[in-house]
């Protein structure tokens, strides 16, 4: 296996790794994520696309990760916002607020609306 591009530093498409392990195992087998990102320059970053990663973390890592845990970073790919993930915000008004915590379960079993 060649472990190295015949392409100077900062030049051409970059790949993009991300693997499971540990100090005791070693990298968990079938479970790598490589892709290789068409920008040459600049923020590779917004290549990598939610969806995919989410497939990824379902298909191959949450599966072999027992007794584990998942640590991930705040890269901005991973932090995309969705109507079930958004949190609560100061601006919204009280219907709003109502609304989403009947959305998210969160509403106490003995809360009144009156």
């Amino acid at each position: 296996m060649r472990a190295r591009l015949n392409v100077p530093s900062g030049k051409g498409a970059r790949i993009i790794v991300a693997h499971v392990g540990s100090r005791d195992l070693g990298l968990v087998q079938d479970v790598g994520f490589v892709i290789q990102g068409k920008k040459k320059t600049g923020d590779y970053h917004g290549e990598i696309k939610l969806d995919l990663l989410l497939k990824w973390l379902g298909d191959k890592v949450l599966e072999n990760i027992q007794e584990g845990v998942l640590v991930v970073d705040r890269a901005p790919y991973l932090m995309k916002l969705t109507e079930e993930s958004r949190p609560a915000s100061s601006l919204m008004r009280k219907a709003e607020v109502v609304a989403w915590l009947e959305q998210h379960e969160a509403v106490p079993e003995d809360w009144s609306d009156t």
